[in-house]
């Protein structure tokens, strides 16, 4: 752990954000998530509502509520959202990551979402930054 955070070093959030994510709205069916998640490598998604980010869908409420494939997401959704600024350091978000128990975030830059950022992606950059 001490060598990753010395790789992590000087390193912010945006680096390890990832920008081309999937953004749901309150009226999505838990059918066309399950879709989403069986089609591509996304879990997590941030959920919006007229501009707005109203929650996370996260990848365990799919799974609790995988034979309700009609349900929306505006009722499955966590509305305690907590956002990452893409100038925190990387340290910072795997400290936080960690206390909150929630490897998932959405990534704001001048209070616009940029994308989101996870553990996988985190971890890719430790990679990336190792070798």
């Amino acid at each position: 752990m001490v060598k990753q955070y010395s790789i992590l070093e000087g390193h912010t959030a945006k680096e390890a954000t990832l920008n081309n994510i999937t953004l749901l709205n309150l009226t999505t069916k838990l059918e066309e998530v399950i879709e989403l998640v069986l089609t591509s490598s996304e879990k997590d998604f941030v959920v919006f509502d007229n501009q707005q980010v109203e929650g996370v869908l996260y990848q365990k409420k799919n799974i609790e509520n995988a034979q309700s494939r009609s349900l929306l997401v505006g009722d499955i959704l966590d509305k305690s959202v907590g956002f990452i600024d893409a100038d925190t350091p990387i340290t910072e978000v795997l400290e936080r990551m960690q206390k909150e128990k929630n490897n998932f975030f959405p990534v704001t830059e001048n209070g616009e979402i940029i994308g989101a950022i996870d553990r996988s992606n985190i971890s890719e950059l430790i990679l990336l930054k190792s070798t």
